[in-house]
């Protein structure tokens, strides 16, 4: 149920969005050459000094997650993973750390000195406002990563799934319905690679 990684289903939801991006920029580029030549886009033109689209994963999630965003989800897969895996093996707890590091820096792209800063002063309510402020791409973001999380280093126990859904629930809003929808939704895409 689990064995097959989240990467897979990570890789189909940023080609969607991707596809879904292009298709959308085709479309304003036709309608802005049948209107009025396409105004060249530079890095000094654009406001606030954000940067051209990227044909990148951390492009995707730079669009979904601001900084504050990324540290409360690293957060909250600290939770999931140490409370967790209290009673797992720890080559587990090994496996889902080196996870989180790798999201933290390749995916957030965030270094270890910023998350200690964050993780000092955090709070729990502070990290509950930040998870409530996720739209609902972010919410399926997070919950790719909880998904990953969860099966990296072998099958869940029925307790690690309990914790996430509890820390998905109270934590980030996530309801115990839309978990369990989202569980049955990746499994099924999951199931469609085999």
């Amino acid at each position: 149920m689990f064995m097959i990684p989240l990467g897979f289903v990570m890789f189909a939801i940023i080609i969607y969005i991707l596809v879904s991006n292009k298709r959308a920029e085709r479309k304003l580029i036709s309608e802005a050459r049948s209107k009025k030549p396409v105004r060249r886009v530079t890095v000094d033109s654009l406001p606030n000094n954000q940067f051209p689209k990227q044909n990148s994963s951390s492009y995707v999630i730079n669009e979904i997650f601001n900084t504050e965003q990324k540290l409360a989800v690293t957060a909250c897969l600290e939770m999931i993973s140490s409370v967790g895996s209290n009673n797992v093996n720890t080559a587990k707890r090994q496996s889902q750390k080196i996870l989180i590091a790798k999201i933290l820096s390749k995916d957030f792209n965030l270094d270890q000195e910023r998350w200690n800063s964050y993780s000092n002063d955090l709070t729990p309510s502070s990290v509950q406002a930040t998870m409530h402020s996720l739209d609902s791409k972010g919410k399926r973001f997070f919950f790719s990563f909880v998904f990953d999380l969860l099966a990296k280093g072998g099958i869940p126990s029925q307790k690690e799934i309990m914790v996430a859904e509890n820390i998905c629930e109270k934590v980030a809003g996530i309801s115990n319905y839309t978990f369990e929808k989202f569980m049955d939704e990746t499994d099924n895409m999951l199931n469609s690679f085999n």
